[in-house]
């Protein structure tokens, strides 16, 4: 990764000490950078955590089915997407799910709730100056966040990056495929 402090101050850190929420270090946030297309359903995902991560997610089928693999070579899970306004089907190892279950109402306008896989009810909502980045909270306590990010880095240049504070890898894909959706359904859209 990056010399000590180079990433620092990328984004507003909150108390997120939640038991199961944090690894070793409640004080350590990790970071997962966005590299490739800047195209929530066709880059990568590179970074780490107590452990290195990859995750390549790719969309193929006309547009229809987006994969994402580990380690280019495990897919942890697949979007199906739906013709017209229609969410499609998710699917994250074992768990199947409408779309629409992972993008359910959130606390306001801006935001859209997920029951995670940890048993807690987590939330994306979207702000910022652009209004392409997004906070994950549990309850009262922000425990990931999506900024733009546009800069060179040790392995590309980034579109982004997703800092955490949780070290839960099937939470990871979890949070990776419900941003994935989040910005998807809310990325500019030329009509």
């Amino acid at each position: 990764m990056m010399a000590s402090g180079t990433w620092q101050n990328l984004a507003p850190r909150h108390d997120a000490r939640l038991s199961g929420w944090h690894g070793r270090d409640a004080d350590s946030w990790h970071n997962l950078f966005y590299t490739g297309a800047d195209d929530p359903r066709a880059c990568v995902v590179i970074g780490e955590d107590s452990k290195p991560h990859l995750f390549c997610v790719e969309t193929t089928h006309g547009g229809s089915r987006t994969t994402i693999q580990k380690n280019n070579r495990d897919v942890v899970a697949t979007i199906d997407w739906s013709a017209g306004d229609h969410l499609g089907r998710v699917t994250i190892g074992a768990r199947h799910l409408h779309a629409s279950q992972l993008l359910g109402p959130g606390s306001s306008s801006s935001a859209r709730a997920f029951p995670s896989t940890t048993g807690k009810k987590c939330e994306w909502r979207r702000g910022g100056y652009d209004n392409l980045s997004y906070d994950l909270y549990a309850g009262s306590h922000v425990i990931a966040t999506y900024r733009r990010f546009t800069r060179g880095t040790s392995v590309g240049p980034s579109h982004g990056i997703l800092e955490y504070i949780f070290d839960h890898d099937a939470f990871l894909v979890e949070v990776i495929v419900t941003l994935c959706l989040n910005r998807h359904l809310d990325a500019p859209r030329a009509f």
